[in-house]
């Protein structure tokens, strides 16, 4: 799924204000929160974009997921689409079920 930076990079004084949008994709994906990601990415889209990075913040949505159904399968032994839809905010069932089908397929 690729790999999280270590934390001290985001502490540095000098690095904390421009990668602040950075840091909270960063937790979005470890967290698994749709809804908070689809927040972060509206609001700096205008910084991602001039970073040249919109495109590849777009391509972490599918992390997002996996991780939001990693949290998923852990706490229910059993759960509908709907339920899942709803959890991680997703537009609609049948994308929720592409999503599922395609992370069992991954493993």
């Amino acid at each position: 799924m690729g790999e999280i930076p270590n934390r001290q990079i985001f502490s540095q004084s000098f690095l904390q204000k421009p990668l602040s949008p950075y840091f909270q994709i960063v937790n979005c994906v470890k967290s698994g929160d749709m809804d908070t990601f689809k927040k972060i990415v509206q609001k700096y889209e205008k910084v991602f974009k001039l970073d040249k990075n919109f495109s590849l913040i777009l391509r972490l949505r599918h992390t997002v997921l996996k991780f939001g159904l990693k949290k998923l399968n852990i706490s229910y032994s059993k759960i509908s689409l709907k339920d899942i839809q709803k959890k991680l905010t997703m537009d609609s069932v049948e994308e929720t079920e592409q999503i599922v089908a395609k992370a069992i397929r991954d493993g």
